[in-house]
């Protein structure tokens, strides 16, 4: 499973290999935060504040893709979390790979920390959503078995 945590200061990118969480690149953006300035001031600020986050999410995407896409046969998806509402502005403005895109898992997951302690933290909170699709593929197996074992002659299975 590939793992990223991402908010406007900090995005950490990681895999879920069995039950090891291994984080594979971590990186501050140099976005920043709220301002003080007003007056005419302020709307250029937030352009800028805009044009560094934009800048931000364009490179946490191609690092991304510097990491999954070689291996995106083996990832059976990909988990995106982070605090507040930058995960689904990343998702939903589809700056991943568009490979890498429809692996994400949904929901998306809200998690505290953007380090490898996020990476953790959204492991724990993407178990239910993992067991349920580990459910799901355990039945589109047995009912792609018990298909061919009802097929007598021309079946891939038997049974007895």
């Amino acid at each position: 499973w590939g793992l990223i945590v991402m908010d406007r200061a900090e995005m950490t990118i990681g895999l879920l290999r069995g039950k090891r969480t291994e984080a594979l690149r971590n990186k501050q953006s140099m976005v920043p935060s709220k301002h003080g300035r007003g007056g005419q001031s302020a709307h250029r600020f937030e352009r800028l504040i805009e044009h560094a986050a934009h800048d931000f999410f364009v490179r946490t995407a191609e690092i991304a893709a510097e990491l999954f896409l070689p291996k995106k046969d083996q990832l059976k998806g990909i988990l995106l979390g982070g605090p507040g509402a930058t995960k689904e502005f990343f998702y939903h403005e589809a700056y991943l790979h568009y490979e890498l895109q429809q692996k994400v898992v949904q929901p998306l997951f809200d998690v505290g920390y953007t380090d490898e302690y996020g990476l953790k933290e959204l492991v724990d909170k993407a178990t239910q959503t993992l067991h349920g699709l580990e459910l799901t593929e355990e039945k589109r197996v047995m009912r792609r078995l018990m298909g061919e074992i009802r097929r007598a002659e021309t079946g891939l299975a038997a049974y007895g």
